[in-house]
């Protein structure tokens, strides 16, 4: 997927500007590792399977759709027949939602969005345009279009298959950067849009298959917040970053609060979408409307964008982890680890279990700042002995605090740490003391940070009172302490 250098380009086919490009990186040869280009995409003729870039005469075999300005957030429907939804960025007055089909030419930069562009003026939209590309084809129009008086970047977004939000199944949710023609202070605004009713089985196999009625717009509501931390405007306060789902197609939202990277100020939070509290899920109510999407503007002064019919769904957001103690973080493990990385490293139970039974946890409840070196279920318990693992789960011995021989009290205090310590703050640090008395050694190089050799697999998940850094094995005392004996 690829995007142009300049506002004038893309609507043409002989090179790999502005394009979705499928391609298989699997095909290996004697000269080495090579791509192969999908049989099915529309341009494939009879040309050798290795084609240096850029030396085409004709439209290049990897393209599988076209006429796009800068498609960033691309995800498929995991529903229905996936469809591919791309949310892609306008140049200065209209964001789109396109619904992807093979050999489509999505009409940059002859129109942004449903408008006529003008390179030479993109605050002046021409009265008319061409409606087709350069071979002929027909230029296809998003499905969900706003103005710059509605939001600004549009930021992509999933089509709801989850099972925690059943009215918002087989609706598109996206996001706002911030608000209208603010750039600078974080107003995010999210929204969801509805598809026409069996449009999920219209989807034609191609370009060529594609009626109006396939390509009808959608209906477009603005998504509320309950219990909004920041206003009562039932908006973040945030930058909204990026709209994703996890295994279960539950959608997570990604903020902050600066323009950009700056990690001295780490803002960053995750939010989980879950049913409103007291409130059933996606019900709505009317707020003022304007005028419909696809009214020619005039061409005879400066735009003011139009857009489509905007509602509130009150719906609710969990807290961002910033909002919680680090206890309270370690029990949410579904939002307390960035989605895509569950899988890997497995959440906390084991550790939440030994925190709880010792009486740990409440010294996570209080103000702090405490660092948290978490170890997973997945792969830093699972690589103990089985004799170790019962002994730390609880499952030996009965005395209070104690298991066997090991006393679990001071291995859950071995893994905090009072004082706040990012990853990048560790890093000048030689040695750090547990609450149970020991030390314990870091080791930094520039692609990771140890302590006493455990390393950290996910960092920073900040919380009010402090920070946890998962690690992948478990920290134990040394015998010296009166901690633990293995033996």
């Amino acid at each position: 997927m690829t995007s142009p250098p300049v506002v004038n380009e893309t609507n043409q086919t002989k090179d790999f500007r502005g394009f979705l490009q499928p391609t298989s990186p699997t095909w290996t040869t004697t000269a080495g590792r090579f791509y192969s280009i999908p049989s099915d995409n529309p341009f494939v003729t009879n040309k050798p399977p290795i084609i240096k870039p850029y030396a085409y005469t004709e439209i290049p075999p990897e393209i599988y759709a076209y006429g796009f300005r800068n498609p960033a957030f691309m995800s498929f429907d995991s529903g229905g027949k996936h469809a591919l939804i791309i949310s892609m960025a306008g140049q200065d007055l209209f964001e789109s939602v396109l619904d992807v089909v093979k050999g489509g030419n999505y009409g940059w930069n002859i129109r942004e969005g449903t408008h006529c562009f003008n390179a030479s003026n993109s605050l002046l939209p021409p009265a008319t345009c061409n409606r087709t590309g350069y071979q002929g084809e027909p230029l296809i129009g998003p499905v969900v279009e706003y103005g710059h008086d509605v939001g600004n970047v549009i930021v992509g977004g999933e089509i709801y298959r989850g099972k925690d939000l059943s009215d918002f199944t087989g609706r598109y949710v996206f996001g706002s950067w911030s608000s209208p023609n603010n750039y600078v202070t974080p107003n995010g605004i999210l929204f969801v849009a509805t598809p026409p009713d069996g449009w999920e089985d219209k989807i034609p196999a191609s370009a060529d298959e594609l009626t109006p009625e396939d390509n009808a717009m959608w209906t477009l509501q603005e998504l509320k917040v309950i219990g909004s931390p920041s206003n009562e405007t039932g908006r973040l306060n945030e930058f909204v970053r990026s709209i994703s789902r996890d295994n279960d197609n539950e959608i997570y939202l990604l903020t902050n609060t600066v323009g950009g990277p700056n990690s001295s100020t780490q803002t960053g939070s995750l939010w989980k979408f879950v049913p409103a509290q007291g409130a059933a899920a996606g019900n709505t109510t009317k707020t003022n409307t304007t005028a419909g999407a696809g009214a020619t503007p005039s061409s005879s002064s400066a735009v003011t964008p139009d857009h489509g019919q905007i509602s509130q769904i009150w719906d609710l957001l969990e807290p961002p982890a910033k909002d919680r103690t680090v206890w309270e973080l370690l029990q949410a493990t579904e939002v307390a680890i960035p989605f895509e990385e569950t899988p890997l490293y497995g959440n906390f139970t084991i550790f939440i279990s030994l925190l709880q039974t010792t009486g740990v946890n409440k010294i996570l409840e209080e103000q702090g700042p405490y660092t948290v070196f978490a170890p997973t279920d997945d792969v830093a318990f699972a690589a103990l002995p089985p004799d170790e693992l019962n002994a730390l789960s609880g499952t030996a011995g009965n005395q209070s605090g104690q298991a066997g021989t090991i006393n679990r009290t001071a291995v859950a205090l071995n893994h905090i740490v009072p004082g706040f310590y990012t990853k990048s703050a560790l890093r000048n640090e030689t040695t750090l003391v547990t609450l149970a008395g020991n030390n314990l050694t870091v080791n930094a190089t520039d692609n990771e940070v140890k302590v006493d050799n455990v390393t950290i697999v996910i960092s920073d998940l900040v919380a009010k009172n402090g920070v946890i850094q998962v690690i992948d094995k478990v920290l134990l005392p040394n015998s010296a302490g009166g901690a633990a004996n293995l033996s």
